[in-house]
């Protein structure tokens, strides 16, 4: 049995198995559908003999209808209906034809005609054969899909083909999981090359591949296309593509990079001319050396680059070639009705139990930190009884507080859990063993290493034990959905914002009954990092400045909870956020360190890296911070700098690493200039701060300065949500 999704308007309960156009069912207009009561449909055999009722909605009235008013204005049932299958005709064909005429003309190809009552619209047949049916009347294929594009997904693929059909090179498409990036670009081609040319998927996940063939194979857009995978393509030297059609070609970036087979990859690639390219999951290793070239030799007009979480990526991209989903708008379009299958987050911060952290193993000067509890050496935990004593109230088995455990705050609904556990694999081994010897009721799926490979080894799993824990570090974190996961454990001190929420999203796939999904993090300092920098990228990727207010929305859609002096768990308001984030010092070490994420331009900064190479900007700063996780009153108290205590690789001695270095120091002491000063802007650092201070914090004079500013290296505004 399907997904059913509950929808009251019309005046009865309706339900529907299609969750790919909910806007079907909240938009007025005209078009056809499929349905049976609910009892027909728990006796369906799947057969293609199933008694459907067929008909058509919207043609009788002005402004039309939708499905289930058109149902609830003439069903003779008294119980709730489920619509099987529902299309919405575009305006050309409203133009074209009458959802009246076409119910007419089709209804006789669909199968014997099934009494029931007085209809003549019930007929034994199947969904997938009025699919074909209705495709094939209007759009000359059999293929089984023909769903539009939802009123989002057209806006980027309008914006995508606006800007390449106006003279545009790369354009970024930044998307949450489910938004349909494939579908999107796919659509995008079809507008921009018409019946022939030349398309590259390129990616470093390629199980992305599967539901781009599914697109390509079985929607009737993209009729004719032909399809090709290059790992399973063996004489690579001959393949020739059609210019008469259009061909997708799909290629994985580890295929590329590979040293032998790769050989023949790289030359075809670069031996073709490409309309069109998607650079998928791009945050992920297309910052290579090897990636960096081969793009560079690739003959591409168009380029596209995705991504669920491009914070990294969207630095060198404007409004005009950018276009961003995210989880704040798909939990809006929740609350519209618009996706009404999408999953919302609930973070928790449990406690911890302060016999951990005052261990003696600790010094005074050291703060506990949860990769500490899994610390492993000489094939045996550092910690095994407290790790195991952990483990224990983690799982609520032992005779503690509440807050102290996920399970029980969430109980009965963490059956399929996934956890990401510090990068050791010997260390998750000995986990597993752990588990399966405490938790014998859990099966253990150890996703490291050359365990667990396959995504389907987790889903057989799943359908066999009601009860699974799955063990990773990074297989699975990307491009994997398993709808039965409701929580995500977060036991490393990852402070990745791009790995931390492609993790978490990893629960947000939908399942029957599914609403709502758990995550679970030890470290309030980290999660309220994680907010913030979530917040800041949002902000900057759709123009906005109002980084309070975009951290307000965030926890509008994903409530975070924090364990609180007793039993129970209090929410997290936008000040706790920032206040954590002020006391840490974070916005001045994140400037300091990360000079990559705001420096637009490599290629502009090395024409004048000289001017910079040479700076001594990586001062220490008078600055001090204190690390504060899970409200703990220890912590290390530490001076931040822009230097780094270890030996600099050939790579980074050059004059633009050096260069780097610099502006990371000098941009990192606009925090506290911009404090002194009580200004907010980088403009206004410049223009009104006192010239003496501003040489006194940055160590170089505002002309040098201008230097970035005049070239168009920095990106200010990223800079801006940071002071």
């Amino acid at each position: 049995m399907q997904t059913l999704i509950y929808n009251k308007r019309g005046g009865s309960v309706i339900m529907t198995t299609q969750t790919d156009t909910p806007e079907i069912f909240q938009r007025p207009g005209q078009g056809l559908y499929a349905w049976v009561t609910l009892s027909q449909y728990k006796l369906m055999k799947w057969d293609g003999l199933d008694p459907i009722k067929f008909g058509q909605y919207g043609s009788d009235a002005e402004n039309g209808k939708t499905p289930q008013e058109t149902i609830s204005s003439y069903s003779w049932v008294t119980e709730p209906i489920v619509i099987l299958w529902a299309y919405r005709f575009n305006r050309e064909q409203r133009r074209k034809h009458s959802a009246l005429n076409v119910e007419k003309d089709v209804r006789n190809r669909l199968g014997a005609t099934y009494f029931d009552g007085n209809s003549t619209e019930v007929r034994r047949t199947s969904v997938d054969t009025i699919k074909e049916e209705v495709n094939s009347y209007l759009f000359g294929s059999r293929k089984l899909n023909s769903f539009l594009l939802r009123v989002s997904q057209k806006l980027a693929v309008t914006k995508i083909v606006d800007y390449f059909t106006n003279g545009g090179k790369e354009f970024l498409l930044g998307a949450i999981m489910r938004f349909g990036k494939n579908f999107v670009f796919l659509s995008a081609c079809k507008e921009i090359i018409g019946d022939k040319g030349n398309i590259l998927v390129l990616t470093n996940k390629p199980g992305v591949f599967d539901s781009l063939k599914k697109d390509i194979e079985t929607h009737v857009n993209f009729d004719g296309w032909e399809y090709y995978e290059l790992k399973t393509v063996k004489d690579k030297d001959n393949l020739v593509l059609d210019p008469n059609k259009v061909s997708v070609v799909a290629c994985s970036k580890q295929l590329a990079d590979n040293i032998v087979s790769g050989e023949s990859t790289r030359e075809f690639l670069k031996g073709t001319d490409w309309d069109l390219s998607f650079f998928d999951e791009c945050h992920s290793a297309t910052e290579t050396d090897n990636f960096t070239s081969l793009n560079a030799e690739l003959n591409i007009k168009h380029r596209v680059w995705a991504s669920g979480t491009p914070y990294k990526t969207a630095v060198r991209f404007t409004n005009d070639n950018s276009f961003f989903y995210g989880y704040i708008e798909q939990q809006r379009d929740k609350k519209l009705g618009l996706c009404p299958d999408a999953v919302t987050l609930i973070t928790y911060i449990t406690a911890i139990n302060p016999k951990f952290i005052n261990n003696p193993n600790y010094t005074s000067d050291e703060q506990w930190t949860i990769s500490k509890m899994f610390a492993f050496e000489n094939e045996k935990f550092v910690l095994g009884g407290e790790l195991r004593e952990f483990l224990l109230e983690v799982l609520g088995k032992a005779d503690t507080k509440a807050k102290f455990s996920p399970m029980r705050i969430c109980e009965g609904n963490l059956d399929h859990t996934v956890w990401l556990v510090p990068p050791d694999i010997k260390m998750t081994e000995a986990l597993e063993k752990l588990l399966n010897e405490i938790a014998p009721e859990y099966k253990i799926l150890n996703a490291t290493g050359n365990n667990i490979t396959e995504v389907k080894q987790v889903e057989d799993a799943i359908k066999l034990h009601s009860k699974t824990i799955t063990l990773t570090n990074s297989r699975f974190v990307e491009g994997t959905t398993i709808p039965e996961w409701t929580g995500a454990f977060v036991f490393c001190d990852t402070d990745s914002v791009e790995k931390y929420f492609q993790f978490i999203f990893r629960i947000a796939s939908p399942d029957e009954g599914k609403d709502k999904a758990y995550v679970f993090d030890f470290s309030l300092e980290r999660t309220f990092k994680m907010v913030y920098e979530f917040a800041n990228g949002h902000a900057h990727n759709v123009g906005r400045t109002d980084r309070k207010e975009v951290i307000r929305e965030w926890l509008d859609c994903n409530p975070l909870y924090r364990a609180g002096n007793g039993p129970t768990f209090n929410e997290v308001n936008v000040e706790d956020v920032l206040d954590v984030i002020n006391k840490s010092d974070y916005n001045h070490a994140y400037l300091v360190s990360k000079p990559m994420d705001y420096v637009k331009s490599l290629d502009a900064l090395g024409l004048i890296a000289s001017e910079f190479s040479s700076l001594n900007t990586g001062v220490k700063a008078t600055i001090t911070a204190k690390h504060i996780t899970n409200g703990l009153e220890k912590g290390k108290n530490f001076t931040v700098s822009g230097k780094k205590d270890r030996q600099l690789t050939p790579k980074e001695k050059s004059e633009l690493m050096e260069a780097l270095k610099n502006i990371g120091g000098i941009v990192g002491s606009f925090p506290i200039m911009a404090e002194l000063e009580q200004l907010e802007t980088v403009e206004d650092l410049v223009d009104k701060a006192d010239e003496a201070l501003f040489y006194d914090c940055t160590k170089v004079s505002k002309d040098t300065f201008n230097l970035l500013l005049t070239n168009n290296i920095l990106d200010t505004a990223k800079i801006n949500l940071y002071l």
